[in-house]
């Protein structure tokens, strides 16, 4: 197992250098690369190189608060290409279990963390592993839909003792953009794309037999699924409307499917991601006019927001919710490039870049453990690696206090010095601050 890991300096000050973007219409969100390692300065004198992308003023002087994260990244698995198509789940000790692609093999592949080593095994070959969507049953099993590609079917594999089981679910011309989820019987439901059809179909098993209907077949429908099922098993449906280019819902009222348009201004709903709430409401995050957006139903209508502009090839987004229904999602950003992640805090959005670089976070997949925790299982392209990331729990350092100017024009850097207590506060920082002329900015590592 290779590990990359953050200097965890003795000291609280640090250099960061910070690139800001801020989002019309929603708090300012951050992100940058972690420091170099070994940087450090006396814990009295640590400093923000901020700049940018407009004019803005900021309160030099005024307390503000910050919140620390701490990322830990691990490459899970390398050698060839291996890793696209993650999919990741958390089992009742916490512990990530993944599963994913082998492109130089064609073949479907998982692993978990045993202990502080990767372990991984080949689940099935050759040609098969795409749009893999993995769930654990309650003994921590796992079990995966994938799409085989030789056959261009549906298939579902389990492992049964130390031997995977697999099966083919439906064919042909079926089977990409599937997910799975299961039920509390652990029974496995698959929300997928029938190409031949150009239409959204869902499969459920009875541990005999396989229960296949069409949910929607208006047009060209049905890329980009994401499952989740209700309290009382009943499935929930996130779709793209190619058609149309509309982000679509559907839920399965007794025996009848019905279907609804989310956000439709414009080409939006790609690469969704939908979780429901305690109260079995849906949210979902997705991708659409080049930016990544959130909706969710208040048990009236949809809201819906913008939360990142993040570029033409940006997406892969990946939902979930904390004990407090507040939504976290992991996304690929093109500017800065890498995997960024972003949350709801409870009075506005924060975010950051957790591991830069060009093609560094594709097909994003997250969790988040029973402390609040983010884990994230993703693709970097240039390495050809499955890599892993989990933050520590975001906690609030009171009374930050950011000297330096109080003007910055569109482009210039400024240096800041930030005063903070208490002084037991962990590494790296994300500061927020007032700043007139765009709301709230935020700057983190």
């Amino acid at each position: 197992m290779y590990q990359k890991l953050p200097n965890l300096l003795p000291s609280l000050a640090l250099i960061l250098l910070i690139f800001v973007w801020m989002v019309p219409g929603s708090a300012g969100l951050a992100g940058a690369p972690g420091p170099e390692e070994g940087a450090g300065f006396p814990q009295s004198d640590p400093h923000l190189a901020i700049s940018f992308p407009e004019e803005h003023s900021v309160r030099p002087g005024a307390w503000v608060d910050a919140s620390v994260f701490l990322w830990r990244i691990e490459i899970v698995d390398y050698g060839g290409d291996v890793g696209p198509y993650t999919s990741l789940a958390l089992d009742g000790s916490g512990r990530p279990h993944v599963s994913y692609q082998d492109l130089t093999n064609t073949a479907l592949k998982y692993a978990y963390l045993s202990g502080t080593a990767w372990i991984s095994e080949t689940v099935d070959l050759p040609y098969v592993g795409p749009y893999s969507s993995l769930a654990l049953d309650g003994s921590g099993r796992p079990h995966i839909s994938y799409y085989d590609a030789a056959n261009t079917a549906l298939k579902y594999a389990y492992l049964s003792g130390t031997v995977w089981i697999s099966e083919t679910v439906d064919l042909p011309a079926v089977g990409q953009y599937g997910s799975l989820a299961l039920d509390g019987a652990g029974r496995p439901h698959i929300s997928y794309y029938d190409a031949g059809n150009e239409a959204l179909k869902y499969a459920h098993s009875d541990a005999l037999n396989w229960t296949i209907e069409t949910v929607d077949a208006s047009g060209s429908v049905g890329t980009y699924t994401s499952l989740a099922l209700a309290a009382d098993n009943a499935p929930h449906i996130s779709y793209y409307d190619a058609a149309n280019g509309n982000l679509k819902y559907a839920r399965l009222d007794g025996t009848t499917w019905i279907s609804t348009t989310v956000d439709n201004p414009g080409d939006v709903g790609l690469y969704s991601s939908l979780v429901l709430d305690a109260d079995d409401r849906p949210h979902i995050s997705y991708f659409g006019q080049n930016a990544l957006k959130y909706a969710f139903y208040d048990g009236g209508q949809w809201q819906v927001q913008t939360l990142a502009v993040i570029g033409l090839l940006g997406g892969y987004t990946s939902l979930a919710l904390d004990g407090l229904d507040r939504p976290h999602s992991s996304y690929y950003d093109t500017s800065p490039a890498g995997l960024s992640f972003v949350f709801w805090n409870g009075a506005e959005w924060s975010g950051q870049v957790v591991d830069p670089g060009t093609g560094v976070g594709l097909y994003s997949s997250l969790a988040l453990d029973t402390a609040g925790r983010p884990h994230i299982s993703y693709y970097d392209q240039p390495s050809g690696e499955l890599r892993y990331a989990t933050a520590s729990i975001c906690t609030i350092v009171e009374q930050v206090q950011i000297g330096g100017p109080g003007q910055l024009l569109a482009g210039q850097a400024g240096l800041y010095t930030a005063t903070y207590a208490p002084p037991t506060a962990t590494l790296p920082l994300t500061l927020t601050w007032a700043a007139s002329g765009g709301g709230a900015g935020t700057v983190g590592p």
